[in-house]
């Protein structure tokens, strides 16, 4: 083809004149707002630092965004697929781990949602990163990202032929990719729901099919802007519903042994006893308060690791059986949680054990009923 200019240099000079156009509207709405407030007699040094702080993580996050953007774009072949695709590359990730943690407190009954892990955090969530840690973590992790978007994006805009334009994904590859994960997450999705809702797992296997099926199919039709195309590529809708029923019945029949893990004793090194249901507030030496796993941690440190091992068995068992009798229980709801040296976390109904590697702790956390401990 021929072009006054490369197309690189065509590329990238989209990309920062669209950059630009950002920056000098936002920078010119936050240069209005301080005038205002100074106007007002609202405008102080730390105002002033901290807009310039805000402003460089909004950047940070524009240029990410912006790169999954055209990433998006450069994917597809019309500008509403290419919404879709942005929307789905946005919150995929955080969507399906929230399923997934879904299915381990629905499934797994030592399982703790609220120890940080895998599930919690997000690697390719540009939201997530802007959330969370310091201004410089932030920045760092979102002009990172921003930076592998950009070369994908680059990387796509040198391999798609101009006549692509119109169809709805450009790449075959990305086009099963996309198909399959999409189908999964829908059939987990509704499996996870009707599990939930109705407590029938005949039911919720059933529905998790049709509508692993169905996603799968209305996804081709999409691609091809045909009807009739619904059942094309089987291997692809055969793959979406393998996949799906594999994590259902992995979680359903605990594959992994998440439930049942216990460490090796001679991979901990010391251990600490937690009572979560007592009232009693805790401090460090400063007068500073503590939770009590933070209390455990720093100021206890038990030998005998071996029997705080034997009653962290215990308490597995014992919320097993109670979430055998009592579907709606789970340790998670309870007053123990439980980390594995892997970075796992387990909670057991009576006693609780979260076993780091060799050098680091094991803490086991034992409530009873109208029991305290003060440490």
């Amino acid at each position: 083809e021929s072009q006054p200019v490369s197309r690189a240099e065509r590329f990238w000079d989209i990309c920062v004149s669209s950059f630009l156009y950002f920056l000098f509207s936002y920078l010119i709405t936050m240069e209005i707002g301080l005038v205002i407030a100074g106007a007002m007699g609202g405008l102080t040094r730390g105002i002033v630092i901290e807009a310039a702080v805000q402003t460089l993580r909004v950047i940070a996050l524009f240029v990410c965004v912006y790169g999954l953007g055209v990433l998006s774009a450069m994917l597809t072949g019309n500008i509403i697929v290419a919404g879709l695709a942005f929307l789905v590359l946005m919150f995929y990730e955080f969507e399906l781990k929230m399923i997934l943690a879904g299915y381990c407190s629905e499934f797994l009954a030592t399982y703790d949602g609220n120890k940080p892990g895998i599930l919690v955090e997000n690697i390719f969530t540009p939201l997530y990163h802007y959330s969370v840690g310091s201004t410089a973590e932030c920045i760092g992790r979102l002009l990172a990202l921003a930076a592998l978007y950009f070369l994908l994006a680059f990387l796509c805009y040198r391999l798609r032929r101009n006549e692509c334009a119109g169809t709805a994904v450009v790449f075959g590859p990305v086009r099963s990719v996309v198909r399959v994960a999409t189908a999964v997450m829908a059939g987990l999705f509704i499996g996870l729901l009707l599990a939930s809702i109705q407590n029938s797992t005949p039911l919720a296997v059933l529905w998790m099919v049709l509508f692993t099926l169905l996603t799968a199919c209305i996804m081709q039709i999409i691609y091809d802007y045909d009807f009739r195309a619904l059942f094309r590529h089987p291997l692809e809708i055969a793959l979406s519903l393998i996949i799906t029923l594999a994590v259902f019945l992995g979680f359903l029949f605990d594959i992994t042994g998440y439930d049942r893990f216990l460490p090796d004793p001679d991979k901990v090194e010391d251990a600490a006893l937690i009572c979560r249901n007592n009232d009693s507030p805790l401090y460090d030496e400063k007068g500073h308060y503590l939770d009590p796993a933070a209390f455990g941690n720093r100021f206890m440190h038990l030998k005998n690791v071996e029997d705080v091992i034997a009653i962290a068995e215990l308490g597995q068992e014992y919320t097993r059986r109670r979430s055998e009798h009592n579907p709606f229980y789970r340790a998670s709801s309870g007053d123990e949680t439980a980390s594995s040296g892997d970075g796992s976390t387990d909670t057991t109904g009576i006693s609780s054990v979260q076993t780091i590697d060799m050098g680091s702790y094991e803490i086991l956390s034992e409530n009873k009923p109208n029991q305290d401990f003060l440490f």
